[in-house]
């Protein structure tokens, strides 16, 4: 067992209080993924498992567009906070960026550095926000919001797992983190991701190990949401 360190306690707690504002019936619906070894198989498979009210950090889960923007909002106030410290997101499409720009603009003016990579045509200046270009289209299906600090550390890593454009039908795969090395360790990835190197994407997806649910599962699920 790890031991958890008082700057995830610290940040844990903050993040607590940042969400509950963002949450709401919709927004709530999460669902616990869990690893199985079928009989005869040697190899674990995914499943879905409980329904949660809201996510357990460092759990893998199931979670819908709007839980996925709860966290992220509490994660930017969690940085709205901070003085010096580095947030990175990313956006799917940059042509989404718009309706964030007042609360990134604002972000930026105390951060160190706000880093915003996605794919499309970065928008206007932002205040000091950077934008950053997507040099995989394989990033494209992840959704990642992260602040490193002296004072706090929070990531989100989730991926798209079904196929859709419209944003209130999409699903993720993935969990949250307040542990300071594994948020450290999704900045330096970034850095060299943005500076072309390819071979640092293939890499990361292996370490990030995020689970493979079937379609016949998200049918499932979708079927039991309605």
């Amino acid at each position: 067992m790890i031991a958890v360190t008082n700057c995830e306690e610290k940040s844990q707690k903050k993040f607590r209080s940042k969400i509950k504002p963002y949450l709401n019936s919709s927004s709530r619906k999460c669902v616990k993924l869990r690893s199985v070894r079928p009989e005869g198989k040697s190899k674990p498979t995914t499943e879905l498992g409980d329904v949660d009210d809201t996510p357990l950090g460092d759990v893998n889960y199931l979670l819908n567009a709007d839980l996925m923007l709860a966290v992220s909002h509490a994660i930017e106030d969690m940085a709205s906070e901070v003085k010096d410290g580095e947030l990175l997101s990313t956006f799917q499409d940059l042509g989404n960026f718009e309706p964030q720009r007042k609360r990134y603009r604002e972000l930026s003016q105390n951060l160190s550095s706000v880093r915003v990579v996605g794919c499309g045509e970065p928008p206007k200046r932002c205040g000091k926000t950077e934008f950053v270009r997507f040099c995989s289209d394989d990033l494209a299906r992840y959704w990642v919001v992260s602040l490193a600090s002296d004072c706090s550390h929070a990531a989100l890593v989730c991926q798209q797992v079904n196929k859709t454009d419209q944003f209130k039908e999409k699903l993720f795969v993935g969990f949250y983190t307040f542990n300071p090395f594994f948020v450290r360790s999704i900045h330096r990835h970034f850095s060299l991701m943005m500076v072309g190197l390819g071979k640092v994407i293939k890499n990361w997806q292996i370490e990030m190990n995020l689970p493979v649910l079937t379609q016949k599962e998200l049918k499932k699920y979708l079927k039991d949401s309605q």
